[in-house]
Formats: structure tokens, sequence, C-alpha cells
């Protein structure tokens, strides 16, 4: 959590609308983010992470809202987080500020669900929706449905890159854990589709994980990396530097011999 720290808005993009309220371009919404991006930067963990601000305005600046036809206090980052401004009444003269979670993490769960992938529902008229502020059954299966799909396509592809590896590359040598890495990539990418098929959701993206670790772990193995960087075509390009300052002696002492017994066969004759 950060405290005290300001999100820096160029000034060219405060705007103001009829109303009196404040209005930031879209287009200056990231260089904002630049200010704090160092310092949401976590050490724990190299995996991605996504970041949810709650930014609080001066009250100079509030209300503030995002230049759309909306006007809306929130924005979001693809593969990064969620921002939500919470403006202030201008005229509040109070020193502490109290603020809503329940109405902080509404938006927040709005936005984590659209950045996992999950869609939000089309409301109808006629029909009547039980509140729920967690992630519904649907909308899980929906989400493990989607990675699953994915996984399994990238899976494929990587093997298809692999087996195109061997056709193009003489050389490769397929070590025995890369062929187990193989065969357990395709064993889990049929077993993946099959469950996905019988309605078996979380099983099948189980293994369309496995599918995709194990097609990922076969073909960025060290032993097909080192080939990668120095194919066959490009030895010649490598060894010649190495060889040639030994060569060029050994080629000349070859031809002064070649004169001279040419020379003395000559002679003889």
């Amino acid at each position: 959590m950060l405290y005290m720290t300001d999100l820096t808005f160029p000034s060219r993009s405060s705007l103001e609308d009829m109303d009196g309220n404040k209005l930031l371009s879209q287009q200056d919404l990231g260089l904002a983010i630049n200010s704090v991006e160092s310092r949401l930067t976590s050490h724990v963990s190299s995996n991605p992470t996504l970041n949810f601000i709650t930014y609080i305005p001066k009250r100079s600046m509030s209300p503030l809202y995002i230049e759309s036809p909306s006007s809306s206090p929130s924005f979001m980052l693809p593969k990064w987080g969620g921002v939500y401004i919470y403006n202030v009444e201008r005229n509040d003269s109070k020193p502490s500020i109290h603020i809503e979670t329940s109405k902080v993490m509404e938006v927040f769960l709005s936005q984590l669900k659209l950045l996992l992938g999950i869609q939000e529902e089309s409301k109808l008229d006629y029909i009547k929706y039980v509140e729920h502020s967690g992630i519904r059954l649907w909308e899980k299966e929906f989400l493990f449905r989607l990675r699953g799909m994915e996984n399994l396509l990238l899976s494929r592809l990587t093997l298809q890159s692999l087996a195109h590896l061997l056709y193009k590359i003489s050389n490769i040598v397929i070590t025995d854990e890369i062929g187990e890495e193989v065969l357990k990539s395709v064993a889990c990418f049929k077993e993946g589709s099959s469950k996905f098929s019988s309605g078996l959701i979380e099983d099948g993206f189980r293994d369309s994980k496995c599918a995709f670790k194990s097609s990922e772990k076969a073909f960025f193995d060290p032993s097909l990396l080192a080939l990668l960087y120095f194919p066959e075509d490009q030895k010649y390009a490598i060894y010649i530097p190495l060889f040639l300052p030994v060569g060029f002696p050994v080629l000349l002492s070859l031809l002064t011999i070649l004169k001279f017994w040419k020379s003395s066969n000559s002679e003889t004759t």
C-alpha cells in the first residue's frame, strides 16, 4: 500500500466540462501510472501481478473524471491493473476522509473480472438478477474453458514449431528427456480435449496446463537453444576466423613444397 503518493498528470490533459468537473485525457492515463510504477514493484515474487489503485485527488481537482462519453472515474490498463478515482466534495473541509471500501471494491471486482477475461453479463429488462459480489460458478467455468483452449492451442503450435525445427536443422538431437516431455504434452492434449468435450471443465483445464508446460519445457530445452543460436550454416562463419591464421601458413608451405618437387623433377629429367 502506498500513501502520500501523487499521480503525475500533464497539465495539458486537464480540461473542464460545463458542470465544473475536471476531465483527464485518455491518451495521458498511461503517463500518470509511470510516477508510481517503480514503487509498485514487488520483490517477493517474479510472477506477474495486478495492481489496483485508489486515487484521492486534491479538493481543488475534485471531482475528477476520465474524458469519455460516460465520464467514468475509473480506468484499466491491460495486464497491469486498474485505477479508481475516489472523488470528495470540493467544499468538504474535514481533515480526514472516510473511504467507502464497499464502493471501491465493487469497482475493483468488476475490473478484475475484465482483466481475467470474464465477460460481464448483459442486463435484460425481463430477467431479475440476483446480486452476487464474488465470481459465479459459470464465470469460473467460462474462464477455465477460455484459458484451457488457449493452453491447448499454444501447446499445439509449440509442438508444430519443434517438428519444423527437426526438418530444418539436420544435426538436431532429441534427447530422451525432450522426447518424454513431447509424449507427455501430446497425452495431456488428448486428455484435455476429451474432458472439455465431456463437460469436465476443471479437469480439462488441468490437463491443458500440463500440455502447455510440457511443450514449453521441450521446446526451450538448453540443448535445442544451443542449436538455435549456432545452426549448421553458421559454424563456418564461427570457425573460419579461428583456423584461417593457422591454415594460411600451412597452405603457403604446401605450395612451396609443390614448387620444389616440380623443380626437382624437371632437373632429374
